[in-house]
């Protein structure tokens, strides 16, 4: 894979979250280098935008998915669901297979975000893991790092069978929601709820 900024496509969100074109531009490149989950999150953005683009983003997440699953890439095999448990076998497969996305793709926030909840995951080394900072330098909206990290942490909560919140919270997800908020707090002072 060819190496690609995609702070540009960032940026512009930051100046102008409402452009679904931006957006649609970001699910191409996504589905092109086979990532699903990825595809999925901008495509919904971008559905909430231009209604009238949904059946061309729901065709494209559909390829996408397709081909990523003829390349066997873990992230066909895995639902994005799968980053609201405490752990999961395909962990460090999952957090190679980002980090040396992170070499292709510089400035993802997106594959930032998806490293630092695996990270938070993984019992190694949290060195590595991106550093709030970056992601809230890189965040299209302020606040969306911690909201994003947050709702793919607390999916627990809506889990069937799991054991739900009381169950998943723990040790695990206390590290990262909550050195998120009181991130967020020391940083801009207030939360504002959505």
């Amino acid at each position: 894979m060819q190496k690609q900024s995609l702070a540009s496509y960032w940026h512009q969100l930051k100046s102008n979250p409402l452009d679904a074109s931006n957006w649609q531009d970001l699910a191409l490149i996504y589905a092109q280098c086979r990532l699903p989950w990825h595809t999925r999150y901008v495509a919904i953005q971008a559905n909430r935008l231009q209604a009238e683009g949904r059946q061309a983003m729901e065709a494209l997440l559909q390829q996408c998915q397709q081909q990523a699953s003829a390349e066997n890439s873990i992230f066909s095999r895995l639902s994005l669901d799968i980053l609201s448990r405490a752990e999961f076998s395909e962990s460090a497969e999952c957090l190679k297979s980002l980090t040396s996305l992170s070499e292709s793709l510089s400035d993802d926030w997106l594959s930032l975000v998806y490293r630092f909840r695996l990270h938070d995951i993984l019992p190694d080394d949290p060195a590595q893991a991106p550093s709030l900072e970056r992601l809230t330098e890189l965040e299209y909206l302020p606040g969306e790092s911690a909201h994003y990290l947050m709702v793919l942490a607390l999916a627990c909560w809506r889990c069937r069978g799991s054991g739900g919140f009381a169950q998943g919270f723990g040790a695990r997800y206390s590290r990262t929601t909550f050195a998120i908020w009181f991130y967020v707090i020391a940083r801009r002072g207030t939360i504002a709820l959505r």
